[in-house]
């Protein structure tokens, strides 16, 4: 039950902050920032953000995300299951999308391809 409430807590409030950008703002998005999902603080709130776009470094790659997930262990590192250091902390690995940008080195994926 409390995990049905968090989720419908999350989607409500992506939703209404979908609705306040829209309404305050028909620029382009800033292609410098992405959205991620954010953990606060240990047993925090996750919520959406905007955040640096990551650069990927060597034997690195950089995923335009399509499709997201929430995973068990999310859950688990939001309530303290794992040592998390440095907060605000990004979750999810549960990812669909496709290939943005390569690090140096990177030989197995190109520009593109979808993950």
């Amino acid at each position: 039950m409390t995990r049905r409430l968090l989720i419908r807590d999350i989607q409500y409030k992506y939703h209404r902050n979908l609705k306040e950008q829209k309404a305050t703002s028909m620029s382009a998005p800033n292609p410098q920032l992405q959205k991620a999902l954010v953990l606060t603080s240990k047993g925090g709130a996750l919520e959406i953000q905007s955040i640096p776009k990551h650069k990927p470094g060597p034997s690195e790659i950089l995923i335009k995300v399509h499709s997201a997930a929430l995973n068990p262990v999310d859950y688990k590192i939001r309530n303290g299951a794992f040592d998390i250091q440095i907060y605000p902390a990004v979750l999810g690995t549960d990812i669909a999308g496709e290939v943005d940008e390569i690090g140096e080195g990177v030989e197995e994926f190109k520009k593109g391809d979808r993950v």
